[in-house]
């Protein structure tokens, strides 16, 4: 395997992690909770990518193959905790 093809699999991987830790804060601002996202969308996104790319590894890591259903469930779990944490949605 070359080493375009680890990039290409190193990407595939990582594209829905990347992709719902995106639209997290960006839904956020569409639905008009505005004045609950007040940290930056940069901040959002970072934090939200890392906990997701971690809970897909760790799916990776736990089944041994990439793209179980179970991985992509923890990655939602983790995004989602990742954004009411960043939020402090626990504080009325």
């Amino acid at each position: 395997m070359g080493p375009i093809d680890i990039l290409n699999h190193a990407l595939n991987m990582a594209a829905p992690a990347l992709f719902v830790a995106a639209m997290l804060p960006t839904l956020l601002r569409l639905t008009g909770r505005a004045g609950a996202a007040k940290p930056a969308f940069a901040l959002q996104w970072a934090l939200n990518s890392g906990a997701s790319l971690a809970a897909l590894t760790g799916g990776l890591w736990w089944t041994g193959h990439d793209g179980s259903m179970a991985a992509y469930c923890a990655m939602l779990l983790a995004c989602a905790s990742s954004q009411w944490l960043l939020l402090r949605c626990w504080k009325p």
